[in-house]
């Protein structure tokens, strides 16, 4: 005869339990974005991956441009972490730029997946979805680039630097930086001088061009 008693269900997971499984929604999803792009991979495509239903991942996120979002940011808070460390022991304003430049470069020449993640995938939600993230006060790119900005506003206060706005020089020093990482990256079978020496040259052509007069 029936107890009546109802059948004890799949136990609720703990507080870290779901951050760890996050964690893993994350990682799985990262790996296929990097290999087959946004707009191939599902929400069906990454809960096989992952070992569970699709609903499932849906109770985490609410699409996978909402997990793309979240890669973004866990990426860009380790990129913030990387560039504010290699700059803790510099005492002057140029010698942090230099080394944060330096920082900066190789985190996503160390990480190719991140950088084809966040700068090579192709899909329309995702381009406004960069806009948007971009816009957020507190997401860690837009810090990157505000430490950026500070160090060159104090190079020129102590004289190191000079003879454009802030904003001309920062965007100048960006470019320059991202024309290595995306020939380095998308055009690997070149044959490239060594990415060290490029590093260097690129910031010091970056120096002389706005050494005071």
């Amino acid at each position: 005869m029936a107890s009546g008693k109802r059948r004890a269900g799949r136990p609720k997971l703990s507080a870290e339990q779901q951050a760890a499984f996050r964690e893993t929604i994350i990682d799985v999803a990262k790996g296929l974005f990097f290999e087959h792009g946004v707009s191939g991979v599902s929400i069906r495509n990454i809960a096989t991956g992952v070992g569970c239903s699709p609903m499932t991942i849906y109770s985490y996120f609410e699409n996978k441009h909402a997990i793309l979002r979240c890669i973004w940011e866990v990426i860009f808070d380790e990129l913030y972490q990387t560039c504010v460390h290699a700059t803790k022991r510099e005492t002057t304003p140029l010698t942090k730029l230099r080394k944060l430049c330096r920082a900066y470069l190789k985190f996503w020449l160390l990480n190719r997946d991140y950088f084809y993640v966040v700068y090579l995938t192709v899909d329309p939600e995702t381009i406004s979805l960069g806009q948007d993230f971009f816009e957020m006060e507190e997401v860690s790119v837009k810090k990157v680039y505000e430490l950026i900005d500070s160090l060159i506003d104090d190079s020129k206060r102590d004289k190191s630097l000079s003879g454009a706005s802030t904003r001309k020089m920062s965007q100048t020093l960006l470019i320059s930086m991202f024309g290595i990482l995306f020939s380095l990256i998308t055009i690997p079978e070149y044959d490239w001088v060594d990415e060290d020496t490029l590093i260097k040259e690129v910031f010091e052509h970056f120096i002389r061009g706005y050494a005071p007069q």
